[in-house]
């Protein structure tokens, strides 16, 4: 009888553990993914969804559900402050942006954020981007470097690829991709087959009191 008994109890635990379980996830509440470094672009994908034109172009790129759902406005300091890296268009965010933080580390009594979000940049292309953010002990933002802007905007694709190192040291690594001939843009006869990624620019910072220091900046030429 008393095995029994706890047979029961136990069976009515689980049950129980599975129903929390089932409300929590239906419910949509945050659940924080903890990421090691290194850090790089391969593992920000399940955080955003692309569409895909021709197999290669590019039309939108969002966050994924349910992260969009779950961002956080910028506040004031934020949007006005400068945002280091490779730019297409402002370098910064507007007062309507909303970011998804995927991570956070300290290093160096400062707080490092690992963000994402939607903007619209130069001719209202939507870009996704990738940043880091440096926070002091009384959550000043301190500095903040692009990581990576995704988008299409008619004749080209651009992304980038970057890595956080263990040493805190950042490597970023910027494509395009021409779709068009040179000189033929919009014409059929101009499109490109099967088009390639082409490096034009690498660069590497060090973290140094908070601040992202650029200590590599090379330009390649492309054809």
């Amino acid at each position: 009888m008393l095995k029994l008994d706890y047979f029961n109890l136990l069976r009515s635990f689980l049950i129980i553990l599975c129903l929390f379980w089932a409300v929590d996830v239906g419910s949509g509440q945050k659940v924080k993914q903890t990421l090691t470094l290194p850090i790089d672009s391969q593992q920000i994908t399940p955080f955003y969804t692309t569409a895909t034109v021709k197999g290669v172009e590019v039309s939108e790129l969002t966050l994924s559900e349910p992260y969009k759902n779950q961002t956080n406005a910028f506040n004031q300091q934020e949007t006005d402050f400068f945002i280091k890296g490779e730019h297409f268009g402002s370098s910064s965010v507007s007062q309507d942006s909303h970011y998804y933080e995927i991570d956070h580390f300290d290093y160096q009594d400062h707080t490092f954020k690992l963000i994402i979000y939607n903007k619209f940049g130069e001719s209202d292309t939507l870009l996704l981007n990738t940043q880091l953010n440096s926070y002091d002990k009384q959550g000043n933002l301190i500095d903040a470097v692009l990581l990576d802007s995704r988008f299409s905007y008619e004749d080209i694709v651009c992304f980038s690829n970057f890595t956080i190192n263990p040493d805190y040291s950042i490597h970023i690594e910027n494509y395009v991709t021409y779709l068009y001939e040179e000189g033929q843009y919009g014409l059929p006869e101009g499109l490109i087959k099967d088009p390639k990624p082409q490096l034009y620019l690498q660069m590497q910072y060090k973290i140094e009191n908070g601040m992202f220091k650029q200590v590599v900046k090379i330009e390649i030429p492309t054809k």
